[in-house]
């Protein structure tokens, strides 16, 4: 899979990382305004002052990390993809092996996590939908390949899946998990935290 990355997206070459130990996190520091930095990172130590997706990796798989910076998915020069913050999938991937991507919103309690306006579940989930089809179109990601994702409120301690789905749209149809797998081959979970049990196991915790 980094071959055919590489050979649509070769300006993500200085973006690729290969990480492995227990835990990690990854984290969006264009969250923190203390930080003059658009970087999706991950990484084996807890950031400072910013929470972080817990990715628990007790085996310790190798892993390639594709943090997007800004307008990382072009379409033409000066026109982009909608997506998400980052992907990940095991070094040896090819077609077998689980391939999650994360989208993250730092909304600073419950209260703004769910702020009608704002609209979080629905946009998250539109940003990974829009990552995976640009990868699906593009030949990195076969069409009928079931992907893993996760949306996540990195603030929020309290379990949030119940209230993300359904996704309620704006012109006011709505969709199940189950709706999301069928129609695009995305396994979905609004969550803070995955479990790395082996290359071909992920476990959405």
């Amino acid at each position: 899979m980094k071959n055919r990355l590489l050979r649509a997206l070769p300006r993500h070459k200085s973006m690729l990382r290969i990480v492995s130990g227990h835990p990690l996190y990854i984290v969006d520091w264009s969250a923190d305004e203390g930080t003059p930095s658009d970087a999706v990172e991950i990484s084996p130590f807890p950031p400072a002052g910013l929470r972080a997706v817990r990715v628990d990796n007790e085996r310790g798989v190798e892993l390639l990390f594709d943090g997007f910076g800004k307008n990382a998915l072009p379409f033409t020069r000066s026109t982009y993809s909608k997506q998400c913050e980052c992907v990940l999938f095991p070094v040896g991937c090819d077609r077998e092996e689980w391939v999650l991507f994360v989208e993250t919103k730092y909304a600073r309690d419950l209260a703004a996590a769910q702020k009608p306006e704002a609209n979080y579940p629905c946009r998250m989930v539109e940003q990974i939908k829009a990552t995976v089809a640009y990868f699906r179109v593009r030949g990195i990601l076969a069409a009928d390949k079931v992907v893993r994702a996760v949306v996540s409120f990195p603030n929020l301690v309290q379990e949030f899946d119940s209230w993300v789905f359904p996704v309620r749209y704006p012109d006011g149809t709505m969709e199940t998990v189950m709706d999301i797998l069928r129609n695009d081959r995305i396994l979905i979970r609004a969550t803070n935290r995955v479990t790395i049990r082996s290359d071909r196991d992920l476990l959405l915790v």
